[in-house]
């Protein structure tokens, strides 16, 4: 389904990560000696720099790069892309398998899949070749590596990622055996087969298998980018949901953070027990927030329940947004909801950046569904046109939205707007059906309050505050947007600090907010 983003919040997010951050990536990535590493897999001299798993922040990057140019031609962007296409293509080895780091250094592939990422390396391979068509025979030969190398023969990846990958390219090639493949890695994992981490086959991911695991558990990005893998699986073969929606759950009723973010467990970046989620000692990784996001769309689609649309703005507005200051280029890896931003330019792991990249860049895909039928259902609001459909919004600042359509659409009504109104009547939360012709949606853009859950030790009795989909805090007797926080901030405050100060606190207007 075609979509844009025009206009408003979301394009000057979009316009600052295709003007500051790609091209900022680009210097970042080559100064860690990425693409020389792919020249020296080409030529077959020279020496490896960096991580063993550096060659995933280069194909994010490429991701974005892709998606961007076909959002709009750009030579910069052109030229970047033709650059890296031609080395990925180079660097390849005849049997379609790529990685730098075994091919520059002649070490034996696949010697440590526990560990070393070659698997998880090749799936963000291949959705770059999806986003980016001129790379797509280098993603299949590396698909048909795989497939070659691993159908027949055990083994699957410590850090998931290739299982969602796959399933993407069935869907784009209608090859069975990308499926098929991505559904035996999927089957392989929870039988304690990977080596034990932290004295647990709980960290890789590897204790319970997909089909019986109703809790999250375990280094977050690594679990939520494997229920990504195992939903698309599932749904694609018509295979039951219900110990993954049991896993949400329990991920959402003590696990998250007010934010969207998860994992609690900062040594680890794991996910911690249930409602240990202090603000001060958040990891809330920003990566595992752009997971939560991925992982929340395939629910959404998946089932068509609201639940995940609003987790998925949640974490999107905040949880997200929050890992890369809204004028510069830099990132947080890891992100507190009391204390300090510890915003950076680059990582040595680096991979929040180009991932955050690649989201923005791709943000269109994740406004709106279509059912076979043809019925419209859009999800998320930024000004532009879906499926059709004319969107007209100064959304988050303000609470209405205008719609053009010549079909029926299905509107989201937050759960937090506690009085909307479709054409001047009342609607309530969830989905609501408007008519075609000109729509207009107003939601309750009214500060609220929040009530801490009494079962998080650390904020029993505190209170937070929101307005519209985004999470606030008090900077220096200001409320604002938590994403975009630089001073020390507290999300969580005492209601009788509330009582004395928020109340009184500034909101900045539509004209005067970051974009």
């Amino acid at each position: 389904m075609r979509a844009t983003i025009d206009d408003g919040f979301w394009a000057g997010r979009r316009q600052f990560n295709r003007d500051v951050l790609i091209p900022d990536g680009e210097r970042r990535i080559r100064e860690a000696g990425t693409f020389d590493n792919l020249r020296a897999a080409a030529t077959g001299s020279g020496t490896h720099r960096g991580l063993v798993y550096q060659d995933s922040d280069l194909h994010k990057w490429v991701e974005a790069l892709g998606w961007e140019l076909r959002n709009a031609p750009s030579p910069d962007l052109q030229r970047m892309a033709d650059e890296v296409t031609a080395l990925l293509v180079a660097a390849q080895a005849p049997d379609g398998y790529l990685d730098t780091a075994f091919q520059v250094t002649g070490h034996e592939r696949y010697r440590n899949l526990a560990d070393e990422h070659e698997i998880y390396c090749m799936g963000h391979l291949i959705e770059a070749g999806l986003a980016h068509p001129p790379l797509l025979p280098v993603a299949r030969r590396v698909a048909d590596h795989l497939v070659a190398r691993f159908t027949d023969r055990p083994g699957f990846c410590g850090h998931p990622e290739a299982e969602l990958a796959l399933v993407k390219l069935y869907r784009a090639t209608g090859e069975r055996a990308y499926l098929n493949l991505a559904k035996a890695f999927v089957d392989r994992r929870g039988h304690g087969t990977l080596p034990q981490r932290y004295g647990s086959s709980a960290y890789l991911v590897d204790r319970v298998p997909v089909r019986e695991q109703t809790v999250v558990e375990g280094h977050c990005v690594r679990q939520l980018y494997l229920n990504c893998g195992a939903t698309d699986v599932f749904t694609e073969l018509a295979e039951p949901l219900d110990a993954l929606l049991a896993a949400w759950e329990d991920m959402v009723d003590g696990k998250t953070y007010i934010t969207g973010g998860v994992g609690s467990d900062r040594a680890h970046e794991a996910f911690g027990a249930p409602f240990e989620i202090a603000p001060a000692s958040a990891y809330a990784e920003t990566c595992a927030a752009i997971a939560s996001v991925f992982w929340n769309w395939r629910l959404l689609q998946a089932t068509g329940e609201v639940r995940f649309a609003d987790l998925l703005e949640r974490t999107l507005y905040n949880g997200v947004l929050v890992g890369v200051a809204f004028d510069r280029s830099e990132y947080s890896y890891w992100n507190t909801l009391h204390g300090t931003p510890d915003r950076r330019p680059w990582f040595d792991c680096a991979c929040c950046p180009p991932n955050l990249m690649r989201l923005l860049a791709s943000l269109q895909t994740y406004l709106a569904t279509e059912s076979e039928d043809g019925l419209l259902t859009i999800h998320q609001y930024a000004t532009g046109t879906v499926g059709g459909a004319h969107v007209r919004t100064e959304y988050p600042w303000e609470g209405r939205i205008e719609i053009d359509a010549d079909r029926p659409v299905r509107l989201r009504v937050p759960a937090w707007s506690a009085h909307a109104q479709l054409n001047g009547r009342p609607v309530a939360p969830g989905y609501v059906d408007a008519d075609p012709g000109h729509n207009t949606l107003d939601l309750d853009m009214s500060l609220r309050v929040v009530e801490a859950d009494p079962r998080v030790p650390s904020i029993r009795g505190d209170v937070a505050f929101e307005r519209g989909p985004f999470v606030l805090c008090l900077e220096e007797g200001t409320l604002v947007p938590y994403a975009f926080a630089e001073r020390p901030l507290r999300v969580w405050v005492p209601q009788k600090v509330s009582r004395q100060s928020v109340w009184a606190a500034s909101w900045p207007s539509t004209a005067s907010a970051p974009t």
